[in-house]
């Protein structure tokens, strides 16, 4: 994100001296560059001619009980030697959601280990139509995902479901479609109390 940012800066910068100078080839040039830049970086909105670099915040819902990834399939894949750690997850609010977004991954239906959030992590494709997981007819969107921060197989959420119900309202916590778009003022109040319990977390493990 940076170095785009730095570079549409860049351009930006010699586009307006060009401009300014009569140099057309040049300024017909940067603007080029510029606009396939936008054109390629979808998540990149440009406002009042700053770079700001916006995101959505989505809450991806895992249940293991019936869904085709399980427990197992869980602990291999954080135990496994392919780094970056991805997934490929369903995603409902599909038509809003855009590389660099967020996720949190919200595990549901069991009690033992416990429901909440299990992990946090960014998009890093656009949505793309396969068949539904569940084996139905109807369209299913997904995206893939990276994981930046997670727990083990067994350990409780870093944020359980009774605190997040809690702590931020009109969001179902143990049901509900995977891939749901949350509202920018509950990502950040979800952002403040995931950072809180991660710091908790690690505090603990020293």
């Amino acid at each position: 994100h940076t170095a785009i940012e730095v570079k549409l800066n860049d351009l930006n910068h010699n586009s307006e001296r060009a401009m300014t100078y009569g140099f057309d080839k040049q300024y017909q040039k940067c603007e080029k560059a510029i606009k396939l830049i936008e054109s390629s970086c979808s998540w990149i909105h440009i406002l009042d001619g700053d770079n700001v670099f916006t995101h959505n915040t989505f809450i991806l819902r895992w249940n293991p009980e019936i869904s085709n990834f399980k427990l197992e399939d869980y602990k291999e894949w954080i135990h496994g030697d392919v780094y970056p750690l991805s997934l490929s997850w369903s995603i409902h609010d599909w038509q809003k959601a855009m590389i660099g977004d967020h996720i949190y991954m919200l595990r549901t239906g069991i009690d033992t280990p416990r429901q909440g959030l299990i992990f946090k992590g960014v998009i890093t494709s656009l949505p793309y139509q396969e068949a539904d997981w569940k084996g139905t007819d109807k369209p299913c969107y997904y995206v893939d995902v990276e994981c930046e921060d997670y727990v083990g197989t067994t350990e409780d959420p870093i944020v359980c479901a009774g605190e997040l119900e809690a702590s931020i309202p009109g969001i179902d916590w143990f049901h509900g479609h995977s891939g749901e778009l949350i509202s920018d003022e509950q990502a950040m109040r979800l952002d403040e109390l995931w950072n809180k319990r991660s710091l908790e977390r690690e505090y603990r493990e020293d």
